[in-house]
């Protein structure tokens, strides 16, 4: 008897966590997908220049990649 109540109790705490869990959803995912979308069309635009700066000197952004990954490494190295 003691066992079939424990049950119950196990799955009555299951629902009541799972409805906890939808209304937070219900109000955190228009604000997290808004912020989604912001992100995206930001990299997006930033991918954009990038390829037109590139486009425009290569040689320019071949030097910037490479000084990028020198103090990259130089940081990843001091960090050890």
């Amino acid at each position: 008897m003691e066992a079939a109540k424990l049950k119950e109790d196990v799955r009555q705490a299951g629902r009541a966590l799972q409805e906890g869990i939808e209304r937070i959803q219900e109000q955190v995912g228009p604000g997290v997908r808004r912020s989604t979308d912001e992100a995206f069309s930001i990299l997006t635009s930033l991918s954009q220049e990038v390829a037109s700066i590139v486009r425009e000197s290569p040689l320019l952004a071949l030097a910037g990649a490479f000084a990028v990954g020198y103090f990259a490494a130089r940081m990843a190295r001091a960090v050890k």
